[in-house]
């Protein structure tokens, strides 16, 4: 399933979901800003299973609002995902499953419901204890076949919330019937790969929403999260601060320009995003930065409208050709 991303771990072998979704690539469980190097891919749709919490910090909420502005459709289940689109419902990514609906409602609250430990990459991160979303699953498979009493269901819940994440499995529990230990995560990334497939080979474009304005803490967290190496190597430029000069002017323009209720040229933003294809591939940020090049010209166009008594572009020309050589150069 060429276009689409899913990172996957304990909750579904990679062999299923390659089953489930042939093409499609699998990444490991996402952590912080591996959605956002996920857009450099160009996906379609990404399928957010599985995601670290503890050992390395979690994927960001931004990345996520980051895709949708994109125009790429983002499901979540099973998981990190579930939890996170539960959080997003009402922002654009879409939730699947059982444990997504429990976290939509109410009715599970806490993270630590869809924690679990698992192996490392070398051995496909493989479950090694029980999530208590699964537990629960059980025991109320388990009441409904009156397997259970109330009373039995309360006590085996108490054990199995009682026991840290790291030590819960089948064996620390009370015992249970074979037939009740239904996986309820894989069943739920299971059905979030079939909807992300189905959407993908749809052709159906993603849910359009009012697009986010990330504050400059995320927009620098994004840069170094996904350009580090490019941010590196224009550091290196010999003409690195007249770059970061003429870059710096062009973004204080623009947002200057947003301040006094400006907007940018259609025609021209279409020019600049054709200008920037090859170079910037995610989608929501080639329309931010072609509109911030649209806004410099309205801003530079018009100097004297800007400011009560302000400058006009005669002052500037004078003032570009008698600013010393030295002052050109870092200004160009």
């Amino acid at each position: 399933m060429k276009g689409l991303v899913v990172f996957l771990g304990p909750s579904l072998p990679a062999r299923e979901a390659a089953r489930l979704a042939p093409g499609c690539q699998v990444r490991p469980p996402a952590r912080q800003g591996d959605v956002w190097r996920a857009l450099e891919a160009r996906p379609k749709a990404i399928a957010l299973i599985d995601g670290v919490f503890e050992s390395q910090p979690a994927v960001w909420h931004h990345e996520l609002r980051a895709a949708i502005d994109s125009g790429v459709a983002v499901f979540g289940a099973a998981s990190m995902g579930a939890l996170r689109a539960a959080e997003l419902a009402g922002l654009g990514m879409v939730g699947v499953g059982e444990v997504f609906r429990g976290f939509l409602c109410g009715q599970l609250v806490d993270d630590a419901e869809v924690a679990l430990l698992h192996a490392d990459a070398e051995h496909q991160f493989r479950p090694l204890t029980v999530p208590l979303v699964n537990v629960r699953h059980a025991v109320a498979l388990a009441r409904a076949a009156k397997a259970l009493t109330a009373r039995q269901a309360r006590a085996f819940l108490q054990v199995a919330e009682a026991t840290h994440y790291q030590r819960r499995s089948w064996a620390t529990l009370p015992p249970l019937p074979a037939r009740f230990k239904v996986d309820l995560k894989a069943a739920d990334a299971r059905e979030c790969l079939q909807v992300a497939r189905a959407f993908v080979a749809s052709g159906a474009p993603a849910l359009s929403l009012p697009r986010s304005n990330p504050s400059s803490f995320v927009r620098r967290a994004r840069l170094m999260a996904v350009h580090r190496e490019a941010l590196e190597r224009a550091s290196r430029r010999p003409d690195a601060q007249a770059v970061a000069d003429r870059g710096t002017r062009t973004l204080l323009l623009a947002a200057w320009g947003r301040s006094l209720g400006l907007q940018p040229e259609p025609a021209a933003v279409r020019r600049h995003q054709r200008s920037l294809r090859a170079t910037v591939v995610d989608r929501a940020e080639q329309q931010r930065l072609a509109e911030a090049l649209a806004l410099e010209e309205v801003m530079l166009s018009q100097p004297e409208r800007v400011l009560p008594d302000g400058p006009g572009r005669l002052e500037g020309l004078y003032a570009g050709h008698c600013a010393p050589r030295a002052v050109r150069r870092r200004i160009r």
